[in-house]
């Protein structure tokens, strides 16, 4: 019965927006945040903190509609994603894209993040980038031997602000907001892709407010929270959009 009153809501588009009960005036309160499933050491390696995994892994289990991921790197948070998608139970009706450059040399890597080749040639970066296939390999492998590729639907290469992807998007979490050319380039996407009343959680943004307020250019929101005020290594940000330069609230 609890099944068929969700696939109620969902047709009605009014499926009850859990995300939200996270958050009071603004503010996440951590305690009704579901506990990450598995330990740390189940995920790939890459720069997220516990606590930006454990809100990933909630706004996938409990944001509506479907969920779009750019960045993904080789999967950390993509694992995050996945689980849980795995763990509402409805993966096979929600949609889960990942965007990625999905990079096979170094040279497209400093290329296009606009860094040097001193800082790609890091061990952490140049092994995923010059394994055979490259990062997007590493991804799929990392996923795959922990049980959660089947809970992608799609992994696509290429430049988020080029590729096809959905119309719409309940939640997306967006790992290309580094800098005012960045947000630039997928501002526009996130405009379309986004509504009222969707999710969109940013990582590395909170450092310096120009960059809010560059994005603020394409997405306004009811409330963006900035995880640093939880976790001192946090320089991630999630909020409820208000309105996008493409999408007006109702």
């Amino acid at each position: 019965m609890f099944s068929q009153i969700k696939s109620m809501f969902r047709e009605q588009g009014s499926e009850p927006d859990r995300i939200g009960s996270f958050f009071q005036d603004g503010k996440l309160l951590l305690d009704r945040l579901d506990a990450l499933p598995e330990p740390m050491s189940f995920f790939p390696t890459g720069w997220m903190t516990p606590l930006e995994l454990q809100v990933l892994y909630n706004a996938a289990k409990y944001g509506r509609g479907d969920f779009l991921e750019i960045g993904t790197w080789i999967g950390k948070s993509s694992t995050a994603i996945a689980l849980g998608r795995r763990d509402a139970g409805d993966w096979r009706t929600r949609k889960y894209d990942a965007v990625d450059f999905g990079f096979v040399s170094l040279t497209d890597f400093c290329s296009a993040l606009a860094v040097g080749m001193e800082y790609a040639a890091q061990d952490e970066i140049a092994r995923p980038v010059l394994t055979p296939g490259g990062t997007m390999a590493v991804l799929m492998e990392n996923l795959r031997s922990r049980g959660l590729l089947d809970t992608v639907t799609s992994v696509i290469r290429g430049n988020a602000a080029d590729v096809p992807v959905r119309e719409h998007y309940g939640v997306v979490f967006c790992d290309a907001t580094h800098n005012e050319a960045e947000i630039a380039v997928v501002g526009p996407m996130l405009s379309r892709a986004l509504r009222p009343g969707s999710w969109l959680m940013c990582d590395d943004i909170h450092e310096h407010q120009h960059l809010v307020d560059a994005l603020s250019k394409y997405v306004t929101f009811d409330f963006f929270h900035l995880l640093t005020h939880s976790d001192s290594q946090s320089k991630a940000a999630i909020g409820r959009v208000k309105a996008t330069a493409a999408h007006k609230p109702r």
